[in-house]
């Protein structure tokens, strides 16, 4: 198996909550409510039934545990299909989206959050 090379910037936190995103397109707009994988002070991984594309600009919107929302306006970087095989279960994606366009206080609440709980594992 070829080995891949980590272009990661940031260490990724294996979490579970929600994410409320959309995308705006030519006569109208997605809107989705999907489950991040894992998060970072630079972006997060999700879990959707929705294709979207590299490239693709996305907004974001995401509560923390502490209850702050976070909001981003934010790119696809990859897009990968999942359950390819299980033929009982609907296609689903895991997308890395990094985020873009953020407040530098949100961006430091994440990166709070992201080492508490490296620390606390």
């Amino acid at each position: 198996m070829p080995h891949m090379s980590e272009k990661r910037k940031f260490a990724r936190l294996p979490i579970r909550i929600l994410v409320k995103w959309r995308k705006a397109f030519l006569g109208g707009q997605w809107e989705s409510l999907d489950t991040i994988r894992n998060i970072s002070r630079g972006g997060i991984c999700i879990a959707t039934k929705h294709q979207l594309k590299k490239g693709d600009i996305i907004e974001i919107e995401l509560k923390l545990p502490s209850k702050r929302i976070i909001k981003s306006q934010s790119k696809v970087t990859w897009v990968k299909g999942i359950n390819l095989y299980e033929l009982d279960k609907d296609l689903e994606f895991e997308v890395g989206i990094e985020f873009v366009d953020i407040k530098r206080e949100d961006r430091e609440e994440l990166s709070r959050f992201v080492l508490e709980n490296f620390t606390s594992s």
